[in-house]
């Protein structure tokens, strides 16, 4: 501690201190100096607050884009409910559509499904999986499709 005060009373070229046989006392500049180190120690103390609370979720605001299955049920009931304090914002939009919006800072995060044909754009984005959410085809138990493993576009032409 002396010897930031000493750096201080260097910075300044003016003694804060009255050093004493039993202590010290403020000189009329280390006076001065006080409400505005007690003022900044303060807003240091809020920046410690407001950067917690960001990094914890508990405040703060999200701008999220989704398909619109996820902002319908996956999103707003488990975030909110997890993360009451932050301002959720949704923006629905197409998979293939998202990562431009997230590139431009339009949105914060986006939630986008992956197909082998549409592959994401893994050199601007780090991908991770959070779900794997089957898409499932219902058929007649004698189709010619129904005992085996299909692609959206084998059933492109069924009625």
């Amino acid at each position: 501690m002396s010897r930031q005060i000493s750096t201080l009373e260097a910075e300044f070229d003016v003694p804060l201190f009255d050093r004493l046989a039993r202590g010290v006392r403020l000189t009329e500049h280390g006076q001065a100096l006080l409400p505005h180190a007690e003022a900044m120690l303060d807003r240091l103390d809020g920046t410690r607050r407001d950067l917690a609370a960001l990094t914890q979720l508990a405040d703060g605001q999200l701008r999220l884009g989704a398909f619109d299955s996820a902002n319908a049920a996956l999103v707003p009931a488990a975030f909110r409910a997890a993360h009451p304090g932050i301002a959720l914002t949704l923006i629905e939009g197409l998979s293939a559509q998202l990562p431009d919006l997230l590139a431009e800072g339009a949105i914060d995060v986006a939630l986008v499904t992956a197909h082998p044909e549409h592959p994401q754009d893994t050199d601007r984005f780090e991908l991770r999986r959070i779900a794997a959410d089957p898409v499932l085809a219902a058929l007649p138990r004698g189709h010619r499709l129904a005992r085996r493993r299909l692609w959206l576009a084998d059933l492109a032409e069924e009625p």
